[in-house]
């Protein structure tokens, strides 16, 4: 599992193997703004980003503590 920091490393990778972000948000039908102001943390990680990096949201409840 991935927390969104982790998922902007892997965003910030991946753009960066397309060559930028123009030929990252062309690839994945995704508008380029709105990419530059996820990789700026000015807006969230959306689900088309999600998708476009092969991952899936996930929820998980915290660990149980009997205590």
């Amino acid at each position: 599992m991935f927390n969104e920091d982790e998922v902007l490393v892997l965003l910030r990778a991946a753009v960066e193997r397309e060559g930028n972000q123009v030929a990252f948000a062309k690839r994945h039908g995704l508008e380029r703004s709105g990419l530059n102001m996820i990789l700026n943390g000015k807006r969230p990680v959306t689900e088309k980003i999600i998708k476009a990096l092969g991952l899936h949201r996930v929820y998980a409840a915290p660990e149980y503590d009997p205590r």
